[in-house]
């Protein structure tokens, strides 16, 4: 079997490896079995996802794909280390995650050999001489490793692999003013490291199912996270624990990202909305709709004041917080939009997709 991920392993409406594939008998694909169950309950009509044509009675019904589930599994043992995530620390650096053609993008011409694996991470950060790369062996399990690479040398300089994660890293975000990192992982927690002595310096618990995202705030105590449980929390460093529970959204927070400032949050969800959040309340004070999917990503705010959000529909929507109105519509993706990415100054965004291009808009 080859190491990349097939097409037919992606469930069509999370964009991500299935667990529990079922086929539904309407349309007769395959789906993860609690995705097209979401999918049903929020569509009301009964509408196939892939087709968009009404089904009812026995077109509902769902049968698990056994043959599918014994490929996926088999596939774990076929796959390489495969990077989850990445993260910059300390000049402006944008980079991406790799591809199925083992090419990774930076802002220079140079890659970092990076192992085969679909975009799902993109950043910019300001003044960095590293670039840090977060996965695990296999699709769902394994050995979960951290690596730090040299954007001078372009040459990999360390490699952590003990007492990692007990799952496969999905996230990392650098704090800005500080040496610390913050990675999410499918073993529902989120590390803090020290990107001094690499060493973990608390682990937060709370969310009961795989964290799909985190992001950083103005403040070194300052993280959110969302997850595969439908809701996102707000971290106190300092007690490490959640300051609040963000509930609201119907399906996966697949990402999420905080002003600046620090007054609010914007996250993305399987339920095709973006939510804003004001930190101090734990409100939401703004749904954004306009995807025809699941919002995968989202980025802001810039010198600009705009806000990016990616979609499973293959757009790209941009945003002004000032009202929160639909400024933009961008297309040209030919697959889901898996990760976004703003320049500090406005001036850029860059997009990364399932058709394994990067956009610079």
């Amino acid at each position: 079997m080859s190491n990349s991920i097939e097409d037919s392993f992606i469930c069509p409406i999370t964009q991500e490896v299935m667990r529990e594939p079922v086929i539904c008998i309407g349309d007769g694909h395959s789906y993860e079995k609690a995705a097209i169950q979401a999918w049903f309950h929020k569509s009301g009509n009964h509408t196939s996802p892939l087709t968009g044509r009404e089904l009812a009675g026995t077109e509902l019904e769902l049968v698990p794909n056994f043959a599918l589930r014994s490929a996926i599994e088999a596939s774990q043992q076929a796959c390489g280390t495969s990077n989850a995530a990445v993260s910059t620390i300390p000049e402006t650096t944008l980079f991406s995650f790799g591809t199925d053609d083992n090419k990774s993008a930076s802002s220079n011409s140079n890659s970092t050999p990076t192992k085969r694996a679909l975009p799902k991470s993109s950043t910019f950060a300001p003044g960095c001489p590293q670039i840090i790369t977060a996965g695990s062996q296999g699709l769902y399990t394994g050995m979960a490793e951290i690596q730090v690479w040299d954007t001078n040398k372009w040459r990999q300089t360390l490699r952590l692999t003990d007492n990692i994660h007990d799952g496969a890293i999905t996230c990392l975000a650098a704090f800005q003013s500080s040496p610390l990192l913050a990675s999410g992982s499918r073993d529902k927690t989120i590390k803090v490291w020290s990107t001094t002595e690499w060493t973990s310096t608390i682990t937060l618990q709370g969310h009961t199912d795989w964290v799909y995202c985190c992001g950083t705030g103005p403040s070194e105590r300052l993280l959110v996270s969302g997850s595969r449980d439908c809701s996102l929390r707000v971290w106190d460093l300092e007690v490490g624990q959640a300051r609040m529970k963000l509930a609201g959204h119907c399906g996966y927070v697949y990402c999420c990202a905080v002003d600046p400032r620090g007054n609010q949050i914007v996250s993305g969800s399987e339920d095709w909305t973006a939510r804003v959040w004001d930190i101090d309340s734990g409100q939401c004070v703004q749904t954004l709709e306009g995807h025809n999917n699941a919002v995968m990503a989202c980025a802001g705010w810039g010198d600009r004041e705009v806000v990016a959000t990616g979609g499973a529909d293959r757009l790209v929507r941009m945003w002004d917080p000032s009202s929160w109105g639909s400024v933009a519509t961008l297309q040209g993706h030919e697959e889901a939009v898996t990760c976004v990415a703003l320049d500090p100054r406005g001036s850029w965004l860059v997009s990364g997709s399932r058709d394994c291009t990067l956009r610079v808009w």
